[in-house]
This record gives C-alpha cells, sequence and structure tokens, in this order.
C-alpha cells in the first residue's frame, strides 16, 4: 500500500490518521478469492428499481 502524507504541519492530524490507518491494513491477510454470489441477487434488485423508476417516470409524463 502506498500512502501520501503531507509535511505540512497543519496537516499532522490528516498524516497521523493516515499512518494509523496505514498500519492497520498491514495487517490485514487477505485469502484466496471466491466468486461473490450474492452480486447476483443484487444485480437482480437493482434492475427491478431502474424498471419502476422508468415506469413511475412515464406514468407522471402521461400525466402532465
Amino acid at each position: 500500500m502506498f500512502v501520501q502524507i503531507n509535511p505540512d504541519v497543519e496537516s499532522y492530524s490528516e498524516t497521523i490518521s493516515t499512518l494509523k490507518f496505514a498500519e492497520r491494513v498491514s495487517g490485514v491477510e487477505l485469502g484466496a478469492a471466491r466468486s461473490n454470489k450474492e452480486g447476483k441477487d443484487i444485480k437482480e434488485l437493482l434492475e427491478q428499481v431502474l424498471v419502476f423508476l422508468i415506469f413511475d417516470f412515464f406514468s407522471f409524463c402521461l400525466t402532465v
């Protein structure tokens, strides 16, 4: 991981936060990649919402 810090005194707080975050991230161990089966469910829900929004928009346009 690369982090960018600012040597400016006014950025001290942000620099400390960034370094603490980088320290926490360095301790994370990732396992092997796996298939996300929930992604399909989320995609279906997004499609349903989109269809609803389109239908609602056209219904509104017809009433105006």
